[in-house]
């Protein structure tokens, strides 16, 4: 359903409910990158009676430009060589692992109700000892995740000591947590 049959809609249900005043009020609520101003509390009080059908131009703050994020490119083919999990790579073994390793991850993370666990889809990977493969682990494992329809996954190096991601992304190192 297309954003101005929802508008239709809603406007038809307000009608119903509170006549056309409220109608006129939502038609200002969908105006695009504005938005209104509250009014003071004194012009409230005294404007109650009065019915006005949009809000004046002076009370009228346009909102900021939504900020887009800049886009990497990895290189799949170089993963694939490594043995990462990529989303083209047919059936692998690596991918089978790290699928059985996030479904209980995933149910954990969307689980409502007495099963919910609280943070669930908050996951970290750690170890004792340095070279047992977390880079790996979290690299494959949030690929995996990215791969599943109507999932987003954020992967976050704490490594402060010796972060080593975006090395193995191929990507140049840059400022991050600290």
């Amino acid at each position: 359903m297309s954003l101005i049959e929802k508008a239709v809609q809603r406007l038809d249900a307000l009608k119903q409910v509170s006549g056309e005043q409220a109608a006129a009020r939502v038609s200002t609520d969908l105006a695009p990158n504005v938005v209104a101003a509250p009014e003071p509390v004194a012009e409230v009080a005294l404007g109650a009676g009065r019915t006005s059908s949009s809000v004046p131009e002076a009370n009228r703050v346009p909102l900021p430009n939504p900020q887009v994020s800049r886009s990497i490119q990895i290189d799949l083919h170089r993963f694939a060589q490594i043995g990462m999990v990529t989303p083209d790579l047919p059936r692998s073994a690596i991918a089978e692992e790290f699928r059985l390793i996030k479904r209980p991850l995933l149910q954990n993370a969307t689980a409502t109700g007495p099963t919910a666990i609280e943070n669930g889809s908050l996951i970290m990977v750690t170890s004792a000892m340095p070279g047992e493969g977390k880079s790996f682990t979290a690299i494959n494992l949030a690929i995996s995740m990215a791969m599943e329809l109507d999932y987003t996954v954020l992967l976050v190096d704490a490594d402060v000591s010796r972060p080593s991601v975006l090395n193995r992304l191929g990507l140049p190192p840059e400022r991050g947590l600290m």
